[in-house]
């Protein structure tokens, strides 16, 4: 059937125009898509890059904000152990503006004993933090602080301790205030984790040692990272800059990595590959159905076209097989393509001498 159809001109003159056209769109498509990736892929580190500069940065103001709030009003705290100690749920509760900035505020004395905690609800009776990291880096650094996450006694959940140190007259050490910045409160790392990089991408923030602050894509906080991705080991170790994770593959990434100068923690935006390059796979979507709709309209027109051109070979071939069962006495006619009238105007002298020698013979 298909040898029966191919055995036509005029269909293989279709077949080769739809074919021609159809592989020089397909061809030209290849190199647009290619070209719009590259340029989209581009834009895609461009902007990943600009959005987790931008975020680090932010997170790096609020920290500072908060750490230099903290130290300013440790500065103007009671100059004696004994009136920290008498005073301090007082001195605490007259500081309630710190809770725009904290989730919870505390004074600790000189032995990490608890003295005051503001909302109330939070202050553990016989509570004692000397051993808490948060509370021995202050002892030893005597300077303030942004802590290690860690797990709080507050219904254990996951925060950060922003501490300063308090001194006496002679600068001795009787204390701290500590403001806790809760990892799923209702604050700014809320805010960070409901950030969106373009539809469907995220932002993550981690810590050098290998600990997930936020993530808005699972939400989960204070868990261990993943360790598969390559980039993300080198963020770990203080690499700047976008990765292209996984290409081609169904979890493909594009993701941009920013260091924090205030704690060894970095951001990293994430955008997913196939919403990046979204515009391309459109583009070639588009294009498919257009190469469809020109092969649909330019087969019947091919044909219609070829059909007529070969209208005087047919006519010919008609012509030739009348004068061979002498039903037609005049010779053929000589029209259509300059190929056709050569044919036609070669088998008319072929045909002429033949009735010349035939007439010879006769006679």
């Amino acid at each position: 059937m298909v040898r029966k159809w191919f055995g036509s001109l005029v269909n293989r003159a279709v077949a080769l125009v739809v074919v021609f056209v159809a592989t020089s769109a397909v061809v030209i498509a290849a190199f647009g898509w290619l070209l719009s990736r590259a340029e989209l892929e581009d834009m895609a580190y461009g902007q990943v890059e600009t959005i987790a500069g931008m975020v680090a940065r932010e997170l790096d103001l609020k920290l500072s904000e908060r750490l230099d709030v903290l130290t300013l009003v440790a500065e103007g705290f009671p100059s004696t152990e004994i009136v920290l100690e008498n005073r301090a749920r007082v001195l605490l509760r007259n500081q309630d503006a710190l809770l725009q900035l904290f989730d919870a505020t505390f004074i600790l004395d000189a032995d990490g004993r608890l003295l005051a905690a503001s909302p109330a609800s939070y202050y553990v009776p016989g509570f004692n933090a000397s051993q808490r990291p948060y509370f021995t880096d202050l002892v030893s650094r005597m300077s303030p602080i942004i802590s290690a996450p860690y797990i709080t006694v507050i219904d254990e959940q996951p925060g950060v301790m922003v501490a300063a140190p308090l001194f006496d007259a002679k600068q001795r050490f009787i204390g701290m205030i500590g403001g806790l910045i809760l990892l799923q409160g209702d604050n700014f790392m809320s805010e960070f984790a409901d950030l969106r990089v373009g539809q469907t991408g995220y932002l993550r923030l981690i810590t050098h040692n290998g600990i997930v602050l936020a993530d808005g894509q699972s939400e989960e906080v204070m868990v261990p990272v993943s360790t598969s991705s390559k980039s993300l080991l080198q963020a770990m170790s203080g690499f700047e800059g976008t990765s292209h994770d996984n290409p081609g593959g169904k979890t493909g990434t594009i993701t941009g990595y920013a260091q924090m100068a205030l704690v060894p923690w970095f951001v990293a935006a994430v955008w997913p590959e196939r919403e990046a390059f979204a515009p391309a796979l459109r583009m070639t979507g588009g294009f498919s159905w257009a190469l469809l709709a020109v092969v649909v309209v330019l087969a019947p027109l091919a044909f219609w076209i070829f059909y007529r051109l070969l209208a005087p070979l047919r006519n010919l071939g008609v012509q030739i097989y009348q004068r061979h069962t002498g039903e037609r006495e005049e010779p053929v006619s000589e029209v259509g393509g300059s190929e056709i009238r050569n044919v036609a105007k070669a088998f008319n002298q072929v045909r002429e001498e033949r009735d010349e020698i035939f007439r010879s013979l006769a006679e």
